[in-house]
């Protein structure tokens, strides 16, 4: 059974032995994830709290659970969903549906996320574009740590990771020019500044790259519809289940701390784009690519 219960004067009912989600928002992926949850946990009573993309009504509820009898276990969805619970030791917490968990102080919650880890992409890089080695990226300040990290991992894989820094919207285009003189191909992480709109994306990165013929590695299907090559999607549904083991495991009285990425991503690839570059590269499409219209 799932009850869905939004902020009132009254006090929040929570069973003993329950299962608490607090949802960031009431957007679908996060509708759908409970949805497959619930199927993955057949019998298994859940709450869901939904905190509107809002911290203080977050912290009202919270104060509000914490009236009652604690719940067995609490996930949050998303990134203010988790940001919410980072910190709460007087419950049980896990996250699931975030994106690069180590911009957040959470290393001691376990979890799932939700989009793949770059060795993951690096190994399909090298599957898809096997003879390009020097990559371009583009990040923000907040992504700093994160691309050091890529860059020790890129080195160990033997390709060559140039870096650009960018602060506002407004040095984009100048940066990824400067990338395309210096690199085989661009890989698009998910930043608050590089990624945050969809039209600067497209015009400042996606439109110049295929110009140039310089093969651009997307970070959702969006970019990849719009001129990347590829990019790694993980479903709804795959991100729930794995979620539903984690949980499972810790109602049995683990203590889990780990990180999982998501399972099995699904390779998405535009064959436009393909075609386009393989008269300049070599382009290996895998078998099981999905392709992106």
């Amino acid at each position: 059974m799932i009850v869905y219960l939004v902020l009132r004067a009254a006090i929040i009912p929570v069973c003993a032995g329950e299962l608490v989600i607090i949802q960031t928002s009431t957007a679908k992926p996060y509708q759908d994830f409970v949805g497959y949850l619930a199927e993955a946990m057949p019998g298994q009573s859940l709450t869901v709290l939904n905190i509107d993309n809002d911290i203080e009504k977050g912290e009202q509820m919270l104060h509000q659970l914490k009236q009652r009898v604690k719940p067995d276990l609490v996930i949050a969805l998303g990134a203010k969903a988790t940001w919410l619970m980072r910190n709460e030791p007087s419950m049980t917490v896990m996250f699931s549906m975030l994106s690069d968990p180590d911009r957040y102080p959470i290393d001691h919650l376990p979890g799932v996320t939700l989009e793949s880890p770059p060795s993951q992409y690096l190994n399909k890089i090298r599957q898809i574009l096997p003879n390009l080695r020097r990559i371009g990226v583009l990040y923000s300040d907040p992504n700093h740590t994160h691309i050091d990290e890529i860059g020790r991992l890129a080195s160990s894989l033997k390709f060559e990771l140039v870096a650009e820094r960018v602060d506002t919207h407004s040095d984009v285009s100048a940066k990824v020019h400067a990338l395309f003189k210096q690199v085989d191909l661009i890989w698009l992480l998910s930043d608050p500044v590089v990624t945050a709109s969809p039209r600067l994306v497209k015009e400042a990165i996606l439109l110049p790259a295929a110009q140039r013929r310089i093969p651009v590695v997307g970070f959702n299907r969006w970019s990849v519809s719009n001129g990347a090559l590829f990019c790694l999607a993980n479903e709804y549904q795959q991100i729930a289940e794995q979620s539903a083991l984690m949980a499972k495991r810790i109602l049995n009285g683990e203590t889990l701390s780990l990180h999982q990425a998501p399972l099995n991503p699904q390779t998405h690839l535009n064959p436009k784009v393909s075609e386009r570059l393989s008269r300049d590269i070599d382009v290996n499409i895998p078998e099981d690519a999905f392709v992106i219209r």
